[in-house]
């Protein structure tokens, strides 16, 4: 399938690092909520990895060990975030265990609410940089994309309404040109993506706004035919040594023949209820567009 993509993976750390942050500067609930909350949280994992006696406390108390963000990757944050979370029955035994200051029910209905907002940024990085073979390729990034906004835009939230704000910001700043599906004729970057998506198997136009599955099957279709026409099309030297070809008198019906097999094709392809990568083996014209979009993939973007 096509090739793995790491080149959103910065951007979207960015997006849970960078414009997150932005809410810290807006709303001062927020500010101080969030603060106090997460200088527990660091407060509990440092001590579950500093000093052995505490670890061992906690260990005994909670059953599992408190995890240690990794300060140069994000998600290892959130996950550690994640642990306390689920343990917050007993959270507060543990706490008073080692002397640090309990978290307040509104700390930890805080904590609940942010890791709901955090978590569609948590799992497209998962995806983005994980080895399934249906997520980490570069047909799968605007539907990862897709997702996450719709995810952010459905939420409600109560203690945590500037973050959705930045983060939803941040989206439209870093990704508007290629969310943005009004115009996919006119930008040359977003059709690659739209294309790379809809040619993979697992995808096809199911991921997209049900509004705007028709204009991307045009776009594919275009593309497919124009991409069957190019490689069918006898080059400059053998085409003269032919006067029939010279004159063209058989290009219209080789490219009309050409142009009907690879959209029925395609059309075949996108009808076909089946996502499995093996539907392939029979379609031997898309088979050949993933190739070039793999073999092109890096410069698109």
């Amino acid at each position: 399938m096509q090739e793995k993509t790491e080149f959103n993976i910065p951007t979207l750390n960015l997006l849970a690092t960078t414009d997150a942050s932005k809410a810290l500067q807006h709303d001062a609930v927020y500010k101080r909520l969030y603060r106090l909350v997460a200088g527990k949280c660091t407060s509990l994992s440092n001590a579950a990895h500093q000093s052995s006696k505490a670890a061992e406390t906690l260990l005994e108390v909670l059953g599992k060990t408190i995890p240690k963000p990794n300060s140069t990757r994000w998600n290892s944050e959130f996950d550690s975030y994640c642990v306390i979370y689920q343990l917050r029955d007993k959270i507060n035994i543990a706490m008073e265990r080692v002397q640090l200051p309990k978290f307040s029910n509104q700390e930890l209905s805080f904590l609940a609410e942010w890791i709901e907002v955090m978590r569609p940024i948590s799992q497209a990085l998962d995806k983005l940089q994980g080895e399934n073979t249906v997520d980490a390729y570069f047909g799968s990034v605007l539907p990862i994309l897709c997702v996450t906004q719709k995810k952010l835009a459905s939420l409600t939230p109560t203690h945590t309404t500037s973050l959705v704000t930045a983060l939803q910001t941040g989206m439209k700043n870093r990704f508007d040109d290629i969310l943005n599906f009004d115009e996919m004729w006119k930008c040359g970057k977003q059709k690659a993506f739209i294309l790379a998506a809809v040619s993979h198997p697992f995808f096809k136009l199911r991921w997209l706004p049900s509004s705007y599955r028709k204009q991307a099957e045009q776009v594919f279709l275009c593309e497919v035919v124009h991409l069957a026409e190019t490689a069918t099309r006898p080059n400059t030297r053998e085409a003269s040594s032919s006067s029939a070809d010279f004159y063209g008198f058989h290009d219209s019906e080789s490219d009309n023949d050409t142009e009907s097999a690879s959209k029925v094709e395609g059309l075949q392809f996108l009808s076909d209820p089946s996502h499995d990568v093996d539907q392939l083996k029979r379609l031997v014209i898309i088979a050949g567009f993933i190739c070039w979009i793999v073999l092109n993939s890096m410069t698109f973007i």
